[in-house]
């Protein structure tokens, strides 16, 4: 991880502890393993690269946490047709992608 994916990390730890949220260290994981890879993502890349980890977490949790990260500015959601045949209609019907702002 690079100095500036440990700072966003840092910020975004301080902002969900603000948020009072549970499972932060769950949420940091996911967030690890997002910024871990330059591509854009899809939530099946992300649960795959989550499994490689060993992590387990329920599909909504993911979303919900991704969804967090991108309001809180740390992601930006892409939307393409040509990646919609790429995610599983179960886990991501729109085609959500996300990509290191």
């Amino acid at each position: 991880m690079n100095d500036r994916n440990i700072l966003e990390k840092a910020n975004l730890r301080a902002l969900l502890e603000t948020d009072q949220v549970d499972r932060i260290q769950d949420r940091l994981n996911i967030v690890d393993t997002f910024l871990d890879t330059e591509d854009h993502v899809t939530l099946e890349e992300l649960f795959r690269l989550l499994k490689k980890k060993g992590y387990d977490y329920d599909p909504k949790f993911v979303r919900q946490c991704m969804n967090r990260v991108v309001e809180l500015g740390f992601a930006q959601r892409k939307q393409s047709d040509c990646c919609i045949a790429r995610v599983s209609h179960a886990a991501a019907p729109h085609g959500d992608l996300w990509t290191v702002q």
